[in-house]
């Protein structure tokens, strides 16, 4: 319940595109948390898609950067 809380209160002092960035990075952390910790390998689908999320991150990082 901490971390909801936490995590709400953070947003409030974001964009809505930085929110909804940070929110999607939950769960392309969490098949590495799995795989760290409980030894389960991530299937393909999954690494497809958290490379589209880190991908969409870092365009949009760069390009707010250059716009700066």
């Amino acid at each position: 319940a901490l971390a909801y809380l936490l995590v709400t209160e953070g947003i409030r002092h974001l964009s809505a595109l930085e929110a909804s960035l940070l929110l999607l990075i939950e769960p392309v952390l969490s098949p590495v948390w799995a795989w760290m910790i409980l030894d389960e390998v991530p299937g393909p689908l999954a690494l497809v898609g958290g490379a589209v999320v880190i991908l969409a991150t870092v365009m949009y990082t760069r390009r707010r950067s250059e716009s700066t």
